[in-house]
């Protein structure tokens, strides 16, 4: 009689086992270090925009540039001529005619500066993006399923761009000396939004797919629901503080806890339509900012206090603190109990007779806990299994006896029901 070759429980019907390709895994694992490195340089780039954006912001030189030319807009003024053309545009804008009037050549040279660098930058951050992507995509180095994601990080960059343009165009229309600062908050918004996204997709693709996996069945819910709670309201707090940096709300009320000596000041809701005061009535917009600032650092020390108590944390320090409650007086006897709830009395054990035995280290626990059924916890078992490991080793004449004497084999009277 034929005997026939067992097949593996995961093998599908019908089909031959495929033979793992030597170096798969390898390659899989390369690639993955790869992508994660190339998307750690755009993270540095991206963080070092957002600095150089703050720093354009704060020296007034945003609007700089009156042209958006994302191709020959590289090249900067070669000559005095250019160099006066550019000026000559800029002393056409509002900023120039109402806060700049009578600037130098010289000075309008060390502003251009800073907004061409900003925009140079972002090509830059643009071409690296582009020139990693299409070589990750046509060597197929590219994980199943991470294409779309690679490819969404290219669009919100290219979006990036054109909403910094709408931001500039708000401050070269008639009567705008400076950009509108509910177009800043988006700006700055977005930008945060890729910086949060290529940080995740790192942290992703830096760890082993093994380790992702067990990561994913360990995973907490409420520790998931505190950290989205966190990052929310932390992301609403940078976009309040780009409203307060694009109406200069901060410099009219530098006293605290008070704002110019009341709770919320009288002029919060002056403006009409009332939706307005949300966004261009400073006194409204500092105390929407100092609110929320409250709400977040409360936020994080309550989410930071849930963590202490998590089971991810608590998991082994939870094994050997029943293990040393087990070993004390009243744990071993009943007299305590443990953590979940008082032990049920136990008989007196008659006197041991005979030769004595080694204690055995895990019986303690065993005893202090009630025996098997409903209401035997299953980290016992763990513990039992762990306690050789944990206690001190017993003497090499006595080896432990995993067992109860044979005077202590009556069951325990179980808890009464509730």
């Amino acid at each position: 009689m034929a005997t026939r070759k067992p097949r593996s429980i995961f093998e599908e019907v019908g089909e031959a086992p495929a033979a793992p390709r030597p170096g798969a895994a390898a390659r899989r694992r390369d690639s993955r270090r790869a992508i994660a490195l190339w998307l750690a340089l755009l993270f540095g780039l991206v963080a070092a925009m957002i600095a150089v954006g703050g720093l354009t912001r704060l020296t007034g030189s945003g609007l700089a540039i009156t042209e958006w030319r994302p191709v020959t807009g590289m090249i900067p003024p070669l000559d005095d001529a250019a160099w006066q053309a550019e000026f000559d545009r800029y002393r056409a804008s509002p900023q120039y005619t109402e806060i700049n009037q009578g600037m130098t050549l010289d000075a309008f040279r060390t502003i251009y500066w800073w907004e061409w660098g900003h925009r140079a930058l972002g090509r830059l951050v643009g071409l690296v993006w582009a020139a990693g992507f299409l070589g990750f995509w046509l060597t197929k180095r590219l994980p199943p399923g991470w294409a779309p994601r690679l490819l969404g990080l290219g669009v919100l960059g290219g979006a990036q761009g054109a909403i910094g343009w709408w931001m500039v165009r708000s401050g070269l229309e008639p009567g705008m000396p400076a950009v509108a600062s509910s177009r800043l908050a988006a700006h700055l918004g977005l930008a945060f939004v890729l910086l949060g996204l290529i940080a995740w997709f790192v942290m992703r693709l830096a760890r082993p797919e093994a380790e992702l996996l067990q990561a994913r069945r360990q995973r907490s819910p409420a520790l998931i629901a505190w950290g989205t709670a966190l990052a929310a309201v932390a992301f609403v707090q940078i976009l309040l503080g780009a409203l307060v940096a694009g109406i200069d709300a901060g410099r009219g009320y530098i006293d605290w806890p008070l704002m110019a000596g009341e709770i919320l000041p009288s002029s919060a809701f002056e403006g009409q339509p009332l939706w307005r005061n949300f966004l261009d009535n400073p006194a409204l917009v500092q105390f929407n900012h100092r609110l929320v600032g409250y709400l977040l650092l409360a936020l994080a020390v309550a989410a930071w206090w849930r963590s202490r108590r998590s089971a991810l944390r608590r998991g082994p320090r939870r094994l050997r603190g029943d293990a040393r409650h087990a070993r004390a007086p009243g744990g071993a006897r009943g007299g305590h109990g443990d953590a979940r709830g008082p032990a049920a009395p136990r008989a007196p054990a008659p006197a041991r007779r005979g030769r004595r035995l080694h204690p055995d280290p895990a019986r303690p626990l065993r005893r202090a806990l009630p025996p098997g059924g409903a209401h035997r916890p299953r980290l016992s078992r763990a513990a039992a299994f762990l306690l050789p490991q944990i206690l001190p080793a017993a003497p090499a004449r006595h080896a432990p006896v995993f067992r109860h004497h044979r005077h202590d084999a009556r069951p325990c009277p179980r808890r009464p029901s509730r």
